[in-house]
């Protein structure tokens, strides 16, 4: 898909890609080693929440931890990395068992997660019985309108639906992959400098960068493994996510405006500052940060092609 193509309403929604492309990797390698991989991710993205929640249960402070934005955007990593786990095993679960029949059961489970593992398809038209090959990718193929030369050729758009556990998992990766950058960028640059970490144990250091620095890494690790696709106008799902944020933080706000202060650049007692936030990572922040993420996901496509071309 072209850049252009890209600025297209459609691209807000979900299509043009392979269902495959959310349970394998990029590289395609072996599964033991991509399943391997996504399980070590999840399993400690998953304790550490587990530790952080617990730890912070007894209250002490002011505000409650499930009010920051740090937590819920932990949270939603914790959720993406573990669907994309279930789709990786699901899918590859599927691509052993693909030449066996399928049970009642499993087909009721297929309507949420048929993940098409066949290396290609075939296509019949004309009285000739003519076979055009498809990928497991959307194409587009002209073809004889009637049997008569004279006939102009028609287009045919043949796509594959996207299942509805894969759309979840697109929509949570668009917003962790932009929300774990953005928490990564505001804690260290606006809001470290002012956390009293005078006399702070290793552990509460070693938590502190788990859930502000190595979210991020984990996110870039991830994406960089994985085959899901980026479009540019996904930014939109960051974007909801944050404003959906902003009114909790507001209601949170009002019964307490002195105690319960999120954040300094969410501070509703100085409006100004709110306002620029909100509209600078709504229309800056969040659209350039999936053009980020866009432009890694061109190059995997070009490393990909040139890796595949040099054998």
């Amino acid at each position: 898909m072209s850049l252009k193509e890209e600025f297209t309403l459609r691209n807000f929604g979900f299509s043009n890609s392979s269902p495959q492309n959310f349970c394998t990797s990029q590289w395609n390698w072996h599964p033991v080693l991509y399943l391997g991989l996504r399980t070590l991710l999840t399993v400690y993205v998953t304790g550490i929440l587990i530790y952080t929640l617990a730890k912070d249960s007894g209250g002490g402070g002011k505000n409650s931890t499930l009010a920051f934005l740090t937590i819920w955007s932990y949270i939603v990593l914790t959720l993406h990395m573990l669907l994309s786990t279930c789709l990786a095993i699901y899918g590859q679960t599927r691509k052993l068992e693909q030449t066996r029949p399928q049970s009642a059961s499993m087909s009721s489970i297929s309507r949420l997660t048929d993940l098409d593992f066949s290396s290609s398809h075939s296509i019949n038209y004309g009285s000739k019985g003519d076979s055009l090959p498809t990928s497991n990718n959307d194409v587009k193929i002209s073809v004889p309108a009637t049997s008569s030369p004279h006939q102009e050729s028609i287009t045919v758009d043949v796509r594959q639906s996207i299942p509805c556990l894969a759309i979840l998992s697109w929509i949570l990766s668009d917003v962790i992959s932009v929300f774990a950058l953005v928490v990564t960028l505001i804690y260290w640059m606006a809001l470290y400098p002012s956390v009293n970490t005078t006399g702070a144990s290793a552990l509460f250091v070693y938590n502190d960068v788990n859930v502000h620095a190595l979210n991020s890494v984990f996110i870039l690790i991830e994406y960089f493994v994985s085959a899901r696709p980026v479009r540019l106008l996904h930014f939109i799902y960051p974007a909801i996510y944050g404003c959906i944020y902003t009114l909790f933080a507001l209601f949170y706000w009002l019964p307490d405006k002195q105690n319960h202060v999120l954040y300094s650049v969410l501070d509703f007692n100085r409006p100004p500052v709110v306002v620029l936030t909100v509209l600078g990572l709504a229309f800056i922040g969040i659209p350039l940060l999936q053009l980020f993420y866009y432009g890694l996901y061109r190059f995997k496509l070009f490393l990909k092609r040139y890796m595949s071309q040099t054998g």
